[in-house]
């Protein structure tokens, strides 16, 4: 009785969750809709695909510039590592709204406002990158690092032949997470490019699509994250396993 009330709720709260998503498919089952996109709204896809182009540009650099700094934190000893570290957490739990006026003011003294390279950096420079790398490699065995250390005292060979092997789960992983986040930016568009609406990501401009094709646009702009996610699931599922406190 048991097994079965909880399969209920869980199956209840997918329902829940997956409302929004269903009543866009079926709204968008209409043929006519998917004609209207693509003869009479041809900027759709080409926003579409500049929205791709800063998601897995981000997500490369999320992966490059979160995996050293993960590995520092991880295994190297250094003074104060902890307390950096804890500050890389509260920075973590910092919402979008919080930062948004310290980062505009650092985009416009470098005279990148209404570039699409705000964009690309902000989501580049991601705390919890780092905190899900180092949660992965803290179970990376020091005796391999050790072995390694006799052969080659290259840096960059060790990382390129233990660590990101290693860490391959967790890097496809936060691949995904930059990817879904840079894909579904709004904020960030309107404030660090107001007057380059050109360049914006297609997840800014969607409400903007007439009514006899919007059902259709949103339902083709799931389509690259489902795709993104089919590919990565199998290294994404075997990574959770290295999230762990320690």
């Amino acid at each position: 009785m048991a097994k079965k009330t909880t399969i209920l709720c869980v199956s209840f709260i997918m329902l829940l969750f997956m409302a929004p998503i269903i009543y866009v498919l079926f709204r968008s089952l209409d043929g006519r809709q998917y004609y209207e996109l693509t003869i009479n709204n041809y900027n759709y896809f080409k926003y579409a695909l500049r929205t791709i182009g800063y998601s897995a540009l981000s997500g490369f650099l999320a992966v490059v510039i979160a995996l050293p700094v993960g590995y520092l934190f991880a295994k190297v000893i250094f003074k104060f590592r902890n307390v950096i570290f804890y500050i890389y957490i509260i920075v973590m739990l910092l919402p979008f709204q919080a930062t948004q006026l310290s980062g505009y003011l650092l985009f416009k003294r470098l005279d990148v406002i209404d570039n699409p390279v705000t964009l690309i950096i902000t989501m580049s420079f991601s705390p919890l990158a780092v905190f899900l790398i180092r949660q992965c490699l803290i179970s990376l065995p020091d005796e391999i690092t050790d072995a390694f250390s006799l052969e080659s005292k290259s840096t960059f060979k060790f990382l390129r032949h233990i660590v990101i092997p290693y860490a391959m789960p967790t890097l496809s992983t936060l691949f995904m997470l930059t990817f879904c986040a840079v894909y579904n930016i709004v904020e960030q568009a309107y404030i660090y490019m107001p007057n380059n609406t050109e360049a914006y990501p297609l997840s800014a401009v969607l409400s903007s699509l007439p009514e006899e094709s919007y059902y259709a646009g949103c339902a083709v702009y799931l389509l690259p994250v489902l795709f993104v996610y089919l590919v990565l699931e199998k290294n994404m599922l075997k990574g959770m396993e290295y999230y762990k406190w320690s």
